[in-house]
């Protein structure tokens, strides 16, 4: 969509009719100062071309006709929407504000919701935490109430029958909470490891398959490559 606004010259305060003229989303749009004649000027989906010097988008003389020309992005972004790039660097972000160590320890935080909890339970099982984290990262992307088509539950996607084989003895729903899942889940995958000899691909052909698992599977292959990407910090 494309709106011609004509001004006529003499108009106290043009900076103000123009603003009025914009929709809402532009007033925090970055301004301009002190530009000289021909200059275009651009806020958010907005561009407008001066034929006089202009001071904060108010014009200054008396003589000659004003046009702006205001246009929005044909891909169908509304009018007056401003670009991702007005938006404030860090602003609503859980880095905003924070030295580098702290916005650091804030995004791995918010990209691993249960961090703490998995590490505790890899720990207490003798699984190396990059690891555990790799697998819940794969298997739910940290959503414990993810559920899996062959009935596998929560962060770890355990099955309940499998759990019950290691002595689990509550009900499918109870494997939905968070610590509940990582004490049974990290107990299969400990028992994974020590098979695999600590072997990242063994673990996890024994995870995925069983744990007298023997051939990778090519679900496992594929499997096994995001886990190794997810530890070496390729991806969050």
């Amino acid at each position: 969509m494309t709106k011609y606004i004509r001004l006529a010259s003499g108009l106290a305060g043009l900076g103000i009719a123009v603003s009025v003229g914009m929709a809402p989303g532009l007033a925090g749009a970055e301004s301009f100062a002190g530009h000289d004649d021909a200059t275009e000027i651009r806020a958010g989906k907005v561009a407008g071309t001066t034929t006089k010097k202009t001071t904060a988008m108010g014009f200054t003389g008396s003589t000659g006709t004003k046009t702006f020309r205001l246009s929005t992005n044909a891909a169908g972004a509304r009018y007056g929407r401003a670009d991702a790039a007005s938006t404030p660097v860090g602003a609503g972000s859980p880095s905003a504000g924070k030295t580098e160590p702290e916005a650091k320890a804030a995004a791995a935080t918010s990209a691993r919701p249960y961090h703490a909890q998995i590490a505790k339970h890899a720990k207490a099982n003798g699984v190396p935490v990059a690891l555990a984290l790799a697998v819940v990262r794969v298997e739910s992307n940290y959503r414990p109430g993810a559920r899996g088509r062959a009935g596998e539950v929560g962060l770890m996607q355990i099955k309940p029958q499998t759990a019950r084989g290691m002595g689990f003895s509550g009900s499918t729903k109870a494997l939905y909470d968070p610590e509940t899942n990582l004490r049974w889940g990290m107990k299969y995958l400990a028992g994974a490891y020590k098979r695999a000899g600590g072997d990242t691909c063994g673990t996890i052909m024994r995870y995925q398959g069983g744990h007298y698992a023997k051939r990778m599977s090519r679900v496992a292959v594929g499997y096994c490559a995001k886990v190794k990407r997810h530890m070496a910090g390729k991806w969050a």
